[in-house]
């Protein structure tokens, strides 16, 4: 809504942005004349968090109310507008409020569809609870009598005219604000180291070569060749940077270290990434920014529930979003079967916003040591999860995740897992996905063999 807020006032139309205090707002806002901001006191009560059922009806419709008052005291100052844009969610009461407060002849509304918000409620409601069917009849009637609804994905505007029956849904696909611009050559190798970490490309071929061409009969000695390839450089580079090294030295170590510790699974470096990881959590700062997340990641892959506990707790308490999102991301490196269940608990429970779960979804399928129980995890629980991230939202992100895997075998289980589940919003993802490992299975059949012969001469 700050993106549609900037984009309107740029072209000169004066803008009233409403919504919630505590959600920071971008200096383009706040500085631009043309945009008046009206924070409101949100007023969700704590105890919500720990309700479920018609006691978490009972609780939401009481701060509902009290919203849809404050909502309405501010609403009812605002000078007469042209066009009132409402996001969907929150459905409830945002839209019901708005339109009693601000329709009069001439005004026009329009709707931007991010998600469904009566399949939002049913994470703590369940499918059939009366609260569902009225929260899904308010959504439908809403959509009828406005004069456009906006949707992120065609899978949605589908969606919103077979079943909802309207006539005017128009897709906007989101795009890139003219705020971001490109950065320096440093930054940007910081930002792609901590975006491989997070993909588990920690070392371009030679991962791929590990995760592709590798067998359990070949690993070990592949594991070995990287280790002797790569560790004579990381000790002559060493963990600490040095006065005067220049800029790719800081980019070099992290690879290095990301791909001994991930690839050849090397004991000394996983000890040390362990120790710099709990030395980052007991004073945070204290490693260096382009190699925390590689350790923090690498230091997950060979955790156990006591460093669990300690990242979760951390990214509970984190105040910054970037030490925050460090340590939720790095729970999906746990290759513990017990806390990859306990995760996937975790993305699909409350204290994980529907946003971030497609993405921590997409990373378990990622992590060649969790995928296979992620995506056994993601079949058995996928109601849950279209509840959680929203049936036209997040599915692009999942399929794509399944990407990752590189067996014939898992070909066949996506095609039939999907044709049963449909992902309208998805279908040239999925196929995308699909070719991608049908391509990476049929070069791991060819070159697997070969592989292993040429490892037996080193």
């Amino acid at each position: 809504m700050q993106y549609h807020a900037r984009a309107l006032a740029s072209n000169g139309v004066e803008v009233d942005l409403v919504g919630l205090e505590g959600t920071p707002l971008s200096k383009r806002i706040t500085d631009d004349p043309r945009i008046t901001i009206h924070r409101i006191k949100n007023t969700r009560l704590r105890i919500r968090r720990s309700l479920y059922g018609s006691s978490y009806a009972v609780a939401g419709l009481f701060d509902a109310v009290r919203l849809g008052l404050r909502l309405r005291r501010t609403l009812r100052r605002l000078p007469r507008p042209d066009l009132v844009l409402v996001q969907n969610p929150p459905a409830f009461p945002t839209f019901a409020v708005t339109w009693w407060s601000l329709r009069r002849r001439g005004v026009r509304f329009f709707i931007d569809w991010h998600n469904l918000g009566y399949t939002l409620l049913r994470l703590r409601l369940g499918h059939w609870h009366p609260a569902i069917r009225l929260a899904r009849w308010l959504e439908r009637r809403d959509a009828r009598r406005v004069e456009a609804n906006i949707c992120v994905s065609r899978g949605l505007a589908a969606f919103l005219e077979s079943r909802f029956g309207v006539t005017n849904a128009h897709v906007l696909y989101d795009r890139p604000a003219s705020a971001f611009t490109p950065i320096d050559r440093v930054e940007r190798e910081q930002i792609r180291q901590a975006l491989f970490v997070r993909l588990g490309i920690h070392s371009g071929t030679i991962g791929f070569i590990g995760r592709a061409l590798t067998t359990d009969a070949t690993r070990p000695a592949f594991r070995t060749w990287v280790a002797a390839l790569l560790k004579p450089a990381l000790q002559h580079l060493g963990w600490t940077p040095r006065q005067g090294e220049p800029d790719d030295a800081a980019t070099a170590r992290a690879t290095l270290v990301g791909t001994l510790g991930a690839v050849s699974r090397d004991a000394e470096v996983l000890s040390k990434a362990r120790e710099l990881a709990l030395a980052e959590l007991e004073k945070p700062g204290s490693v260096q920014p382009g190699l925390v997340n590689v350790v923090v990641d690498l230091a997950a892959s060979d955790g156990d529930q006591a460093l669990y506990e300690k990242y979760l707790e951390r990214s509970r308490a984190a105040k910054d979003p970037e030490e925050k999102y460090r340590y939720l991301n790095a729970l999906t490196s746990f290759r513990d079967p017990a806390l990859v269940r306990r995760t996937m608990n975790l993305i699909l429970g409350p204290d994980v916003r529907s946003q971030d779960a497609k993405v921590l979804i997409a990373q378990l399928l990622g992590n060649t040591d969790t995928q296979h129980l992620g995506w056994e995890l993601l079949q058995a629980r996928w109601d849950d999860v279209q509840k959680k991230t929203g049936e036209f939202v997040g599915n692009t992100v999942i399929v794509s995740g399944l990407g990752a895997f590189c067996d014939a075998r898992t070909v066949d289980e996506v095609k039939q897992f999907f044709s049963a589940h449909t992902v309208p919003d998805a279908e040239r993802t999925l196929q995308q996905t699909i070719e991608r490992i049908a391509s990476c299975a049929a070069l791991s059949a060819a070159q697997s063999d070969k592989l292993a012969a040429w490892l037996m001469t080193r």
